[in-house]
């Protein structure tokens, strides 16, 4: 609780720009007996949030591994008709070798817990080959392994986690098909208009057929979380499972910073004790309350 209101406090208060770790982390303390993680991060970005870690409460573990490049990617926040968008104009580098090996250290010692695992790069390149390959010690088919992946990974088959649940957006999808198939083939081509189109029923068609397609490249995964922005999502278990569509709450977007954060933290809390049904539907309904406010705090 303590870090939990801290970083609310602390965020509205403007004296710290939490990310998508902190976000995270924030979300899960309350509500877990044991929490750890392990994040890269730069050392300026360290200085910032170094509070925060800081005023973790006694049974969150953080593992922080220092980076002496920056490792935050650089964002221009506009706003369009008044909702806020963000384009990412600079990206950070892969870690160091000396980073990667500190950052494998870490990871085994956290995912001893054997426990739920939430797994996100937030476009910062940590997630390299050998990363994912010490992922893959850790993977249990009875295990909840939530992955958020980034289009800046090229070793997609890394993903292929057994019981994994892989959370791509439509543009983390479009890039996983355009990897695995060519971009230049037409039916990729055709899938990647009818994920961008405006038309629901245009995007909720190539989901399906996408979400099938990422299981046909990751078979060992337990099952593929589509989101679709406002369009909701599509979740698909196995290659020949049935679709299932979950809408999102009408609402009137002011900053979707966060909600990717929020289905995620979400999906790992409820799945486990609720089922995944349940789950998806929760996480997206929360994920669409975090929008309807200017800043990014965690809901």
């Amino acid at each position: 609780e303590g870090c939990f209101e801290y970083a609310i406090d602390r965020t509205r208060e403007g004296h710290i720009n939490l990310g998508g770790g902190a976000n995270m982390v924030t979300a899960l303390a309350p509500f877990c007996s044991e929490l750890q993680f392990v994040t890269r991060i730069g050392q300026k970005e360290a200085a910032r949030i170094q509070p925060l870690f800081e005023s973790l409460p006694g049974h969150v573990t953080p593992y922080i591994v220092i980076d002496s490049q920056d490792v935050t990617p650089t964002k221009i926040r506009y706003t369009i008709d008044g909702e806020v968008a963000i384009t990412i104009n600079q990206n950070p580098g892969s870690p160091t070798e000396n980073t990667e090996n500190l950052f494998v250290d870490y990871l085994r010692q956290a995912l001893g817990i054997k426990s739920e695992v939430v797994i996100s790069d937030y476009g910062r390149k940590s997630l390299t080959p050998r990363i994912l390959l010490t992922l893959h010690e850790f993977a249990q088919s009875d295990q909840f392994i939530l992955v958020d992946p980034r289009p800046q990974i090229e070793s997609w088959q890394k993903y292929d986690l057994p019981g994994a649940i892989l959370k791509p957006n439509k543009d983390e999808a479009i890039a996983l098909l355009q990897f695995a198939y060519g971009a230049e083939r037409e039916d990729v081509q055709d899938l990647a208009e009818g994920l961008k189109s405006s038309r629901q029923q245009d995007v909720h068609d190539a989901a399906v057929v996408a979400s099938q397609a990422i299981h046909t490249i990751l078979p060992n995964i337990r099952g593929v979380l589509l989101t679709l922005d406002k369009h909701g999502a599509v979740f698909r278990s196995g290659a020949d499972g049935i679709p299932a569509y979950f809408p999102t709450l009408p609402v009137t977007v002011k900053n979707p910073s966060g909600a990717g954060d929020i289905v995620s933290a979400s999906l790992a809390l409820l799945t486990p004790k609720f089922g995944v049904d349940t789950a998806i539907l929760t996480a997206l309904e929360l994920a669409s309350v975090s929008t309807t406010t200017p800043d990014t705090s965690t809901l």
